[in-house]
């Protein structure tokens, strides 16, 4: 059976899809793109994955144009790192997603109770972003490694592995600091307001960890407006790994030392 919203005033990405999962009835909900192909046993090998304690499933995807012709992985695309993996395919989520998000809600399937803590989507955020923060956060997170969809990239996307490629790293590079950190903060806003409200199903490891990502980047906001007085503190930051934890390494490196005012 089909049911068809409609609204009079458009929501964005993020605003479509916490209306329509806050609508959901059943236990197991796949998300999906208009303009995308699911493998046949897309279903069956994301609810195989379900087991107690399991909030969220998401895969790899394989890469397809506006034809339908394959040109690559979801995870090549988003340069997945051997440790991003390891983390992803040993339970441990959450240290993946402190860098980074690396769950593509097109390839996703979730368990109904994760809306109980997720909605709604805070300001700043994707609605598969924080899906899967929230759900890593109780260890909830399980990736599959085959692509279970063919994902469409052509030069409509709203957000997409498309958007990963070297002229967007460019356009970051170029961005001035005060944008970027405004992002950031209206992200770790979501966040605080989470860490304030302390539920019970956030322990104290996972508290920790989130804490620690907020107490970063407030930190990278500050540096001094002076690429040079930057450069010290920015390396002994590497140094100590928190750009690793809590950052894409060297690339956020360069990015605090050559972003300007």
């Amino acid at each position: 059976m089909w049911r068809v919203e409609t609204r009079a005033k458009p929501l964005g990405v993020s605003g479509n899809f916490a209306s329509a999962l806050a609508k959901a009835r059943w236990e197991f909900i796949a998300l999906a793109d208009q303009d995308d192909v699911w493998e046949p046993e897309r279903l069956e090998k994301g609810l195989s994955h379900f087991h107690d304690g399991v909030l969220l499933v998401h895969s790899d995807a394989t890469l397809i144009d506006a034809s339908g012709r394959p040109t690559g992985t979801l995870m090549s695309a988003l340069r997945l790192t051997s440790t991003e993996r390891r983390n992803l395919l040993s339970g441990r989520a959450l240290d993946a997603l402190l860098r980074r998000n690396v769950v593509t809600g097109a390839t996703t399937m979730i368990r109904s109770s994760l809306l109980e803590h997720a909605l709604p989507i805070p300001e700043g955020w994707v609605h598969d972003e924080w899906l899967a923060l929230v759900a890593a956060a109780q260890g909830g997170v399980v990736y599959h490694q085959d692509p279970l969809i063919r994902y469409r990239q052509h030069g409509n996307n709203e957000i997409g592995a498309s958007k990963t490629d070297y002229d967007e790293a460019t356009r970051r590079l170029l961005e001035k600091r005060s944008e970027f950190f405004a992002r950031k903060l209206r992200r770790n806003r979501g966040i605080a307001a989470l860490l304030e409200d302390k539920p019970a199903w956030l322990d104290s490891v996972a508290h920790s960890s989130l804490a620690a990502k907020i107490e970063f980047d407030q930190w990278r906001s500050t540096l001094s407006s002076s690429r040079v007085k930057r450069l010290v503190p920015v390396l002994r930051r590497w140094f100590t790994g928190h750009y690793g934890r809590y950052a894409r390494g060297y690339l956020d490196v360069i990015r605090d030392i050559a972003l300007t005012d």
